[in-house]
Protein backbone atom coordinates (compact mmCIF):
# COMPACT_ATOMS: atom_id res chain seq x y z
CA UNK A 1 0.00 0.00 0.00
CA UNK A 2 2.76 2.37 0.17
CA UNK A 3 3.68 2.37 -3.39
CA UNK A 4 -0.29 2.80 -4.35
CA UNK A 5 -0.40 5.68 -1.68
CA UNK A 6 2.66 7.08 -3.33
CA UNK A 7 1.44 6.82 -6.55
CA UNK A 8 -1.90 8.81 -5.09
CA UNK A 9 -0.01 11.47 -4.04
CA UNK A 10 1.83 12.15 -7.21
CA UNK A 11 -0.90 12.19 -9.40
CA UNK A 12 -2.48 14.82 -7.48
CA UNK A 13 0.50 16.86 -7.50
CA UNK A 14 1.01 16.18 -11.25
CA UNK A 15 -2.38 17.79 -11.84
CA UNK A 16 -0.51 21.13 -12.49
CA UNK A 17 2.40 20.20 -14.05
CA UNK A 18 1.49 17.04 -16.63
CA UNK A 19 2.39 13.96 -17.26
CA UNK A 20 6.17 14.74 -16.98
CA UNK A 21 5.19 16.01 -13.95
CA UNK A 22 3.81 12.87 -12.51
CA UNK A 23 6.88 10.92 -13.73
CA UNK A 24 9.54 13.38 -11.81
CA UNK A 25 7.19 12.68 -8.86
CA UNK A 26 7.60 8.85 -9.39
CA UNK A 27 10.79 8.99 -10.04
CA UNK A 28 11.62 11.40 -7.02
CA UNK A 29 9.63 9.60 -4.55
CA UNK A 30 10.63 5.93 -5.41
CA UNK A 31 12.90 5.35 -2.56
CA UNK A 32 10.81 7.25 0.07
CA UNK A 33 7.84 4.84 -1.35
CA UNK A 34 9.92 1.78 -1.07
CA UNK A 35 10.41 2.84 2.67
CA UNK A 36 7.03 3.36 3.52
CA UNK A 37 6.16 0.10 1.69
CA UNK A 38 8.80 -1.64 4.10
CA UNK A 39 7.47 -0.26 6.83
CA UNK A 40 4.21 -1.22 6.10
CA UNK A 41 4.80 -4.74 5.63
CA UNK A 42 6.95 -4.24 9.32
CA UNK A 43 4.41 -2.86 11.01
CA UNK A 44 1.93 -5.88 10.30
CA UNK A 45 4.50 -8.21 12.02
CA UNK A 46 4.91 -6.00 14.87
CA UNK A 47 1.30 -5.25 15.25
CA UNK A 48 -1.04 -7.92 14.28
CA UNK A 49 -1.00 -9.62 17.51
CA UNK A 50 -1.76 -6.57 19.92
CA UNK A 51 -4.36 -5.59 16.86
CA UNK A 52 -6.37 -9.06 16.85
CA UNK A 53 -6.45 -9.31 20.79
CA UNK A 54 -7.80 -5.83 21.21
CA UNK A 55 -9.97 -5.95 18.45
CA UNK A 56 -11.17 -9.49 19.76
CA UNK A 57 -11.65 -8.14 23.21
CA UNK A 58 -13.43 -5.41 21.77
CA UNK A 59 -15.82 -7.73 19.63
CA UNK A 60 -16.59 -9.91 22.94
CA UNK A 61 -17.07 -6.85 24.93
CA UNK A 62 -19.45 -5.16 22.23
CA UNK A 63 -21.21 -8.35 21.67
CA UNK A 64 -20.43 -8.48 17.97
CA UNK A 65 -21.42 -11.49 16.60
CA UNK A 66 -20.56 -12.40 12.61
CA UNK A 67 -21.40 -16.11 12.77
Amino acid sequence: MGYVYGLLINFGMSIWGGWSSFLGYVAGSFLFDTYHCLGNFGFYFVLYKPLTLALNNYKRKAGISYD
